[in-house]
């Protein structure tokens, strides 16, 4: 049970850092 909550957390947060990094391509492209 814990093991599928820790694998839920970890693809969140790399989906989050991978979501922050396309912004940041983003804004360095446009700046």
């Amino acid at each position: 049970m814990t093991k599928i909550k820790i694998n839920q957390l970890e693809r969140s947060v790399k989906k989050l850092c991978y979501v922050a990094d396309a912004e940041s391509e983003v804004l360095a492209t446009e700046s």
